[in-house]
């Protein structure tokens, strides 16, 4: 089984101190957003855009009710939200923005124990989804989050995606790992 997991705050005040030179102005787009925890700090540290992709109708809600809470609490002028209720991957490869993105978060569901079935490797098919995808602005982050039990290091998937990504660094923090990725100029 897959569970909404919001960011826990020490690893997304880890996050965002190493991408906080980024935010300010920028577009940035929240994959597999759940609650929406990660696009609501960007918008509150000046992202100009902010684009959150949940899959979960149900989950969606929370989102949405969330993200409005924080426009009434705010100057609604202060930038654009958008949210999309789809799957992660169908919007990558749907491009449905007309713009790209200076920071990609992707933060998806980890496998539960309960969950017999091959997990989905995410540092396989979210880097190529991504390159492929041409959402990422030049010179932009793409930020994957995984569990340990996700994390594996398989260089013949990720140079699917070598042409237009190039992984700069991986920052774990108990369980979970940030792998930091930015366009090859």
């Amino acid at each position: 089984t897959y569970q909404v997991r919001p960011a826990q705050d020490k690893v997304r005040s880890a996050l965002f101190s190493s991408i906080g030179p980024y935010i300010p102005g920028c577009k940035f787009l929240d994959l597999f957003a759940g609650t929406g925890s990660v696009g609501i700090e960007a918008w509150s540290r000046g992202a100009s855009l902010v684009c959150w992709v949940e899959n979960n109708p149900r989950v969606a809600k929370v989102l949405q009710k969330n993200v409005l809470t924080l426009c009434q609490n705010r100057n609604s002028s202060h930038g654009e939200i958008i949210i999309q209720i789809e799957d992660a991957l169908t919007f990558l490869q749907k491009k449905l923005v007309k713009f790209q993105f200076n920071v990609i978060f992707a933060g998806p569901p980890y496998v539960t124990r309960r969950k017999p079935a091959q997990p989905v490797q995410w540092t396989e098919i979210l880097p190529e989804a991504v390159a492929q995808s041409k959402m990422l602005a030049p010179g932009g982050l793409f930020i994957l989050e995984t569990g340990i039990s996700h994390h594996v290091e398989n260089n013949e998937i990720e140079n699917k995606s070598e042409d237009f990504l190039k992984k700069i660094k991986v920052k774990i923090y108990g369980g979970t790992i940030l792998t930091f990725y930015t366009t090859k100029d």
